[in-house]
């Protein structure tokens, strides 16, 4: 299991003198961030505890039963509890994530000893972000799983989006270097992202990383209370591990329900082999090839119904795990979003690879010298690239 909790956050009230304690408590690490109109209190952030703070709206205060005048976000990052300013470790296991929350309970109580303010009252769980990191042959390979991602979404009631400045912290949301989906109704929504490229922005070493991309699925408050992972209104701090582990445990399927299975199914190929593989499948079915080379440059150019099975032509495309999106030329192959997400081979597309290509592209000099002296010089061989062995899926 590789999927992890990158971070999850909760809200609760302040009155006016609350705030002010904490205010003068930190005064050098409290500041007002002019662009999100929040305070904003960062004595903690490398710790792994972010405090925002905003006035209510005149009628958010007056349906508070006890009319308090700000809202507190907590944002917390459970890695960076266990291992404070370390940005990219990750916390795989559920007794990591007990050892974090015992951590978060630290801070809050020296918080409220040097402030007495009681952090955690009137707590409500706001949401909790899922992700996965997968290794990838390039930068170049990165965009272009992206590119298809854009193209693959097809399923009813998932739609492209914008983050707001409360759904990111940055603004390096490049259209090349991300896909944003949700599904409102759920509760859920989606990234696939350039890590590679938040990396760099964030001025992480990136030396060692020659393609970085991360599959991210945020649980919004109503989906947690639908599928009962909140047992009332607020949460209390002793159950929070507990919550926590019990989505960790079931990371894996979230992600295929949300993240992939709202894309197109099966292995991205060119153009020219996605017809060669349409070709050996139909034989002398010319009518069944006609339809399908048909349906693929609907589907590629985005106006294609999902819904359309009329001479099962979307059956003929599961049949031999084939995605009727294609590839740029550059790229001979690209797995299937399930595949990229688990680290899996689809043996006959491997079959069908060997027989119509070296499964290898050409690299000139420059790119082999770029990359020897860059990154790992120990996956380039002079000529050919791999991209299967590189992917870990050999």
């Amino acid at each position: 299991m590789n999927e992890f909790i990158h971070s999850f956050s909760v809200v609760t009230h302040l009155y006016l003198s609350e705030k002010n304690a904490l205010e003068r408590a930190y005064r050098e690490y409290f500041f007002y961030n002019s662009k999100e109109r929040k305070f904003v209190l960062s004595k903690y952030a490398t710790d792994g505890l972010r405090i925002q703070i905003e006035f209510n709206p005149k009628k958010e205060k007056q349906y508070d039963k006890k009319h308090r005048d700000c809202k507190v976000e907590l944002i917390i990052t459970p890695a960076k509890l266990l291992y404070p300013g370390e940005a990219m470790q990750k916390l795989f296991h559920t007794e990591d994530y007990i050892r974090a929350i015992d951590k978060l309970k630290i801070l809050l109580q020296e918080i409220e000893f040097r402030t007495g303010v009681n952090l955690w009252n009137d707590v409500k769980l706001k949401r909790i972000d899922l992700a996965k990191d997968i290794m990838t042959p390039s930068n170049e390979y990165s965009k272009e799983v992206i590119r298809l991602a854009k193209k693959a979404l097809y399923k009813t009631g998932y739609n492209l989006w914008t983050p707001t400045k409360e759904d990111v912290s940055h603004t390096n949301w490049e259209e090349e270097n991300s896909i944003l989906f949700r599904n409102h109704n759920q509760g859920v929504n989606s990234k696939i992202y350039n890590k590679l490229e938040d990396m760099k922005n964030q001025r992480i070493d990136t030396s060692e990383v020659d393609g970085l991309l991360r599959f991210e699925l945020s649980l919004k408050r109503d989906y947690l209370k639908d599928h009962s992972t909140i047992v009332g209104k607020q949460i209390k701090l002793e159950d929070l591990a507990k919550v926590l582990c019990d989505v960790l445990e079931q990371a894996n399927s979230l992600m295929q329900t949300y993240l992939i299975d709202p894309l197109w199914s099966g292995e991205m190929l060119s153009k020219d082999l996605q017809e060669k593989r349409i070709q050996c499948y139909c034989k002398q079915k010319n009518k069944r090839r006609k339809k399908m080379l048909a349906y693929r440059r609907k589907c590629n150019k985005n106006n294609a119904d999902p819904l359309d099975r009329s001479e099962r032509i979307l059956e003929h495309f599961e049949a031999i795990n084939l995605s009727p999106i294609y590839a740029s030329d550059e790229f001979d192959h690209i797995p299937s979003f399930k595949n990229l997400l688990n680290q899996l081979k689809d043996e006959q597309m491997e079959r069908f690879l060997k027989l119509h290509t070296r499964n290898t592209r050409t690299i000139t000099r420059r790119q082999a010298k770029q990359t020897s002296q860059s990154k790992n010089p120990s996956k380039i061989k002079f000529g050919t690239y791999n991209f299967c062995e590189n992917l870990g899926f050999s």
